[in-house]
């Protein structure tokens, strides 16, 4: 078995478990049904681009082939991710009595996915030493002139993990008052009377 059809048949496998979990989820968390059905809406566009590259290649376009390779992979890897924050953030802590802050499974899916993404990278062959260090530039400068923006959304996100105010609990600001109705990144809002 060459390299290529072996790799064809990890992504293969990696399909079919999403779609398995997919399947599992949307009969355990009803709630999460359209987070789901997205993931599994981009598990579909994978398959398609997993057809096209076996087709697509099979005609000498070997170019077009594997960039759709590449980009099946990725997003597979993306899915699965998501699939799996769903299932231990809505499904397995909540049974363990564990309710962390929304923002948690936020940050641990875009954290993995960007760890996905390095690695696909790294086993792509791209040198990540100079991808960090040119990151790390423009970085700064984008955290420089985005100050105020970051500052809102670390307040948010400080808000959420401290959980001092959580939906459910009324708020008064100044002569003001209402009720928490949904607490995000850079904003909480509230109804009023």
């Amino acid at each position: 078995m060459s390299a290529t059809s072996l790799f064809r048949a990890e992504v293969a496998t990696a399909m079919a478990v999403a779609l398995v979990l997919g399947l599992v989820l949307l009969i355990l968390r009803p709630k999460d049904r359209a987070s789901t059905r997205n993931a599994l809406l981009l598990l579909a566009f994978c398959a398609l681009a997993a057809a096209a590259d076996t087709a697509i290649g099979s005609i000498g376009g070997r170019t077009i082939a594997g960039i759709l390779a590449d980009a099946s992979t990725v997003l597979v890897g993306v899915v699965l991710i998501r699939m799996v924050g769903i299932l231990v953030f809505r499904v397995v802590l909540p049974a363990v009595r564990v309710a962390p802050a929304r923002i948690v499974e936020d940050l641990v899916t875009a954290g993995l996915a960007i760890a996905w993404g390095l690695v696909w990278l790294r086993l792509a062959g791209v040198d990540l030493g100079s991808l960090i260090t040119t990151s790390a530039v423009i970085t700064g400068v984008v955290a420089f002139s985005m100050q105020e923006t970051l500052g809102n959304i670390l307040g948010g996100v400080v808000l959420q993990l401290d959980q001092s105010v959580r939906v459910g609990d009324w708020m008064k600001v100044d002569e003001t008052s209402g009720i928490v109705v949904e607490i995000r990144w850079r904003y909480t809002a509230v109804e009023t009377r």
